[in-house]
């Protein structure tokens, strides 16, 4: 077990698979973060079934969703299922523990934060920060966006989500930023 899962309340009710691994190419550098692991993932212990990725890979249609796992490293935020217990501050401290261990091993140089991670990780509102990008101290760019799974719940919200992916995309692949405005950290 991981050091940091012994004493998090959520690891306590995920028996089955704990601390899912992300998917993708973390080689070149650009990382998603999503919000947690949904019940696909868990029930496979893989996140490749995620449904948040499915909804991801549909958005960037043009080489079948393949360009994005080719593209970026995708992982959660919270590594356990929620769905019977809900983060607390300490849970989420350990998350994000587990998170700066991969960002140490993989180095990232973009990353884009959906979802409640957004808030439990930067500490900021989607809203307001859609069309921005935070430099951090050590030169790493985040960017945000709405959950993959605001489909199912606000068909607006969901258009401002593809377009802000396909966005995102387009800004790593040719390392062209100017479609944002740099907030420095």
């Amino acid at each position: 077990m991981i050091d940091n899962c012994k004493t998090c309340a959520i690891r306590l009710f995920n028996e089955k698979c704990y601390n899912i691994e992300g998917v993708g190419n973390p080689l070149h550098g650009n990382m998603i973060i999503i919000s947690n692991i949904d019940d696909k993932a868990y029930k496979t212990n893989d996140l490749s079934f995620s449904e948040q990725i499915n909804i991801m890979k549909d958005v960037i249609p043009s080489t079948g969703g393949d360009e994005l796992l080719d593209l970026c490293y995708i992982t959660p935020l919270i590594k356990c299922r929620e769905s019977n217990c809900e983060a607390d501050d300490h849970s989420i401290t350990c998350c994000i523990k587990n998170l700066a261990t991969e960002f140490v091993k993989y180095r990232p140089n973009n990353v884009l934060v959906t979802g409640s991670a957004v808030s439990r990780f930067l500490s900021c509102s989607i809203h307001e920060y859609l069309n921005n990008y935070f430099v951090s101290k050590n030169n790493i760019k985040y960017f945000v966006n709405y959950s993959p799974l605001i489909k199912f719940n606000d068909e607006r919200k969901f258009e401002v989500f593809k377009s802000h992916l396909e966005k995102w995309i387009v800004a790593v692949k040719y390392n062209y930023f100017n479609n944002y405005e740099k907030v420095m950290l």
